[in-house]
């Protein structure tokens, strides 16, 4: 049997093993094995960070950079940043190893390797990339060096995590930016609340470019409508920076925040119900679509089950549509399970773009 043969039959076996699903060309029903009352949203996320980064550059490096270190077990990462210059890229030189230098009051500090090369390139660093440990400077400000020789222009990133401070930058945030253009924030440094503006913010598309963005006492503002909807091509990044006086040091915390540009493609407007067996009942969803895609609703259907008022049965179907159009939707009721019937719409998918929109309505 040719590979034709087998793409063209596949939705009509599904159909008649599975029993509780259905395949008609891009039409896909599936009940669930259990009803589900609700879906439970989670509009946002809790994130937490004892480290940070930022770019330096090599007459940076040669001059000193100041940090601080509030750890028993510090790692300083440095890797060469490539860039375009003169329309091609290149690559700052390898940090050579023990090039790597701390010094407090002038004094320089013994330090110990933390990883070699090929183990750091396995956990995705740069080519190039050296590693220290910093254990014995918790509480102590220090200057860095780069002993070696550099380009001024040279670019590197600095990274230095602190697995067990104390003194962390707590952000609570939605995972989704809605269309206003406007992504509310929360953040604390070490339990004490900050204003937004104390932040310093920076955002990434998912193809790496760079968005212009603001802070403002709401939240994150973008200066331009966003490019790309939902999750397909990926997540937008936004980068917040703080550096927070503390017991004499100068702390500093990065951290990033992954959310989903997300707009309303599609709506339910309206839903029909019908018994068409003693075990089955049909529903018909009304879709307002905006953008063409794949769009899917998942749907629980309520009725009489042993004397009560309860969900019977949850059903997810999808197809594709170009215009605004009617979703079916199958479901199967429990033996003894009767009318009056009503529907709950608890979820509406963009599958196209990925985006996911929790409506929870009867």
């Amino acid at each position: 049997m040719n590979k034709k043969i087998i793409s063209t039959l596949l939705p009509v076996v599904l159909a008649l093993t599975t029993g509780q699903t259905q395949a008609i060309e891009n039409y896909v029903s599936y009940q669930y094995p259990s009803a589900h009352a609700a879906i439970t949203e989670a509009p946002s996320q809790s994130l937490s960070s004892s480290e940070y980064w930022q770019v330096v550059s090599g007459k940076e490096l040669r001059l000193g950079v100041e940090m601080a270190f509030s750890s028993s077990k510090s790692v300083v990462l440095l890797s060469p940043r490539a860039e375009l210059k003169n329309g091609q890229l290149y690559r700052a030189p390898a940090v050579k190893e023990g090039a790597i230098r701390l010094y407090t009051h002038g004094q320089e500090q013994k330090l110990t390797t933390s990883y070699d090369r090929d183990e750091m390139a396995g956990y995705g660093f740069a080519p190039g990339s050296a590693a220290v440990q910093a254990n014995q400077l918790k509480g102590k400000q220090a200057t860095l060096r780069l002993t070696q020789l550099i380009e001024d222009s040279d670019s590197y990133l600095l990274h230095v995590k602190e697995s067990d401070s104390p003194y962390q930058l707590t952000v609570n945030a939605n995972n989704v930016m809605a269309a206003q253009g406007r992504l509310p924030i929360q953040a604390e440094f070490a339990g004490k609340k900050l204003a937004v503006s104390e932040l310093q913010a920076m955002m990434r598309a998912p193809n790496g470019d760079a968005v212009a963005v603001s802070t403002q006492s709401d939240g994150i503002h973008l200066d331009a409508p966003l490019t790309y909807i939902g999750a397909r091509q990926g997540l937008y990044n936004l980068e917040l920076h703080s550096t927070q006086s503390v017991d004499g040091l100068q702390v500093k915390r990065s951290i990033r925040v992954p959310f989903v540009n997300q707009q309303q493609t599609a709506n339910v407007v309206k839903h029909t119900l019908e018994v068409t067996s003693p075990s089955r009942v049909s529903a018909k969803v009304k879709l307002e679509v905006k953008e063409e895609g794949r769009y899917g609703v998942t749907a629980t259907l309520f009725g009489l089950y042993q004397g009560k008022f309860a969900a019977l049965a949850t059903t997810e179907a999808a197809q594709d549509f170009t215009q605004s159009d009617t979703l079916p939707l199958e479901f199967v009721l429990p033996k003894g399970a009767t009318g009056p019937f009503k529907l709950s719409i608890l979820e509406l998918k963009d599958q196209t773009r990925l985006q996911r929109f929790v409506v929870n309505a009867k």
